[in-house]
């Protein structure tokens, strides 16, 4: 699907953040050290894109400007971030009791 989709699939792109800030910071720091170029970040949760974006600024990467970064789990804090975060929105609560009617 990803090359359906135009993206690029190698695999030095790919980096674990463990869904953590300093996971994310250390995953996005890896990926910079390729040298490939990319425009975007999609992170597995907004802890870890906080961290990716604490890397990319580091790099004197701008965000959304030089590369776009989006998170998933909508975390309150992170619309305070500077710049704030593009996040996914999961409803965690309804899934939850979805869940719970399923079993």
């Amino acid at each position: 699907m990803r090359g359906e989709l135009g993206l690029d699939e190698s695999e030095e792109l790919i980096a674990a953040g463990l869904h953590s800030e300093e996971g994310g910071f250390q995953a996005m720091r890896a990926i910079l050290a390729t040298t490939r170029g990319f425009t975007a970040v999609l992170a597995s949760n907004d802890t870890s894109a906080i961290g990716a974006m604490r890397a990319l600024a580091e790099a004197g990467r701008r965000v959304p400007e030089d590369v776009a970064v989006v998170g998933f789990d909508d975390q309150p804090g992170a619309s305070a971030n500077v710049p704030p975060l593009a996040t996914i929105s999961y409803p965690l609560a309804e899934a939850g009791r979805r869940a719970v009617e399923v079993l």
